[in-house]
């Protein structure tokens, strides 16, 4: 399974559980994460604080960045912004991922209210491809069981 065209554009935010295991597909590493690197998959982290309150990834920085009102009084850096992984695929970023929501996935605490960090406006334009992966993936494994 390869990559989508939208995220060879801009790293895709991470915010479902459903959205983590697509990425695990489509990087073609295994269910359970071991050895990512097999698959030339790596990882970097970014940020100043644990938090998931939205304030953090690309977009934000991004965001920050072309201020032009004030809004983030000078505050434009990753020095005031929440933890957050950038996924690597051959070196290239490919997601993104709040540190903190990554935790709640683990722990299995995480309600399952999407995280959508703010600014992320490229999310709402490949959403339903998003979703049509997402049905087909499982309408795959579906019919793979034998059913």
């Amino acid at each position: 399974m390869s990559l989508p065209e939208e995220v060879e554009k801009k790293p895709w935010a991470i915010c479902t559980q459903d959205e983590l295991k697509l990425l695990a597909k489509w990087l073609g590493v295994r269910d359970d994460w071991h050895e990512p690197d097999e698959s030339g998959v790596t990882a970097e982290v970014h940020g100043v604080h644990l938090d998931n309150a939205g304030f953090w990834g690309s977009h934000e920085l991004e965001m920050r960045a072309n201020d032009t009102t004030g809004t983030y009084r000078g505050r434009t850096g990753e020095d005031c912004m929440e933890f957050w992984v950038t996924i690597l695929k051959d070196g290239k970023p490919v997601a993104e991922i709040d540190l903190a929501t990554l935790f709640a996935f683990a722990c299995g605490t995480y309600d399952g209210r999407e995280m959508i960090p703010r600014g992320y406006g490229a999310r709402t334009r490949w959403s339903a491809v998003l979703a049509q992966a997402i049905h087909n993936a499982a309408k795959n494994a579906f019919t793979a069981e034998g059913h």
